[in-house]
């Protein structure tokens, strides 16, 4: 079998595996093989261990002009660091495809507003949430009421937090949560 695009990194039976463990056609994961190497272009060795710096991927429109962009590449990278290797960015993108189930999602997204990573959505990373979808618009106390308005919906055990469980739970009852978490870039 040869390889894709002449480089020598990636065989088409690769990208045949590719497509059995992510919700991605073989055509999307060589278009995001393209478009991969556009970032990686000053990255790329022959061992395919490359890995583009969140610096870099910021540049790439869908990262960049999303307010949690950073967040989406740290929550996929698998060195913590916000760098992406191409399966990385193949499991980001799979992730919030149409066709990725809601649990999937729901799992990622739930991680990416962990800010703290405690565990659980506290008031920080709510209002670290609200800063990012509308900047430093809102004054303190309708932020604060906010937070408690929040709590007082998702908070089901009065823990003091938004546990995995709740979220998921209010994640459900949203109708559009299926269109509202979804890259498209094809």
């Amino acid at each position: 079998m040869g390889t894709i695009f002449g480089k020598g990194l990636y065989t088409r039976k690769e990208i045949t595996e590719y497509t059995t463990i992510t919700y991605l056609t073989r055509n999307e994961i060589e278009h995001l093989l393209v478009k991969f190497m556009k970032l990686a272009s000053s990255q790329i060795k022959a061992d395919n261990q490359y890995r583009v710096p969140l610096g870099v991927l910021m540049e790439y429109p869908e990262f960049g002009a999303n307010p949690f962009g950073d967040r989406l590449c740290k929550t996929f990278s698998s060195t913590g660091d916000g760098s992406l290797d191409f399966e990385d960015f193949l499991n980001c993108v799979s992730t919030f495809n149409f066709k990725a189930p809601m649990d999937t999602k729901i799992e990622y997204i739930f991680q990416m507003y962990d800010f703290d990573n405690d565990g659980e959505i506290g008031d920080d990373d709510i209002k670290e949430t609200i800063r990012r979808l509308v900047g430093e618009r809102f004054e303190y106390t309708p932020v604060e009421e906010i937070c408690i308005a929040l709590n007082k919906q998702t908070d089901l055990d009065s823990a003091g937090g938004i546990s995995f469980t709740e979220f998921k739970a209010a994640c459900a009852k949203n109708l559009d949560f299926q269109e509202i978490f979804k890259i498209n870039i094809f």
